[in-house]
């Protein structure tokens, strides 16, 4: 009888590697969720940075030829939260439009930003044909 107490008292509690795989299997799964809310974080971090752009975009684009004479040429300039602007107006050519027809451009809005120190530059580009002065 003595023999089973012993085996018995053998295998009470867990082994070294039990415990090794059960750390191991714990450490994967906070390892899965933290990436997991990391990956949703930047995600939702991205999302909020282009449509900041997107915005700027759109005003600098209602604002050409309302806020300045729409003419051909290049102008930039900054927004909040370090966002860049180029805005580009070129004039399309008149084919075999009448004298008083109003001038066409092309009027583009490119943004860019970078979201982080270590982020690379990202950047969105709008156009539209708007209608100025007839020359």
């Amino acid at each position: 009888m003595e023999p089973l107490k012993q085996m018995a008292r053998q295998e009470d509690g867990f082994t070294l590697i039990e415990i090794i795989v059960a750390i191991v299997v714990l450490s994967s799964v906070v390892v899965a969720l933290l990436e997991g809310l990391s990956l949703g974080w930047r995600g939702a971090r991205t999302a909020e940075m282009e449509l900041a752009a997107l915005s700027v975009a759109k005003a600098r684009l209602a604002s050409a030829g309302i806020e300045t004479p729409l003419q051909e040429g290049r102008w930039t300039g900054t927004a909040a939260d370090g966002f860049r602007w180029v805005v580009t107006a070129v004039r399309e050519p008149a084919q075999d439009a009448p004298a008083a027809a109003p001038a066409r451009y092309w009027v583009t809005v490119e943004v860019a930003w970078r979201a982080g120190p270590w982020s690379r530059t990202r950047s969105l580009e709008l156009a539209t044909l708007k209608l100025g002065a007839a020359p």
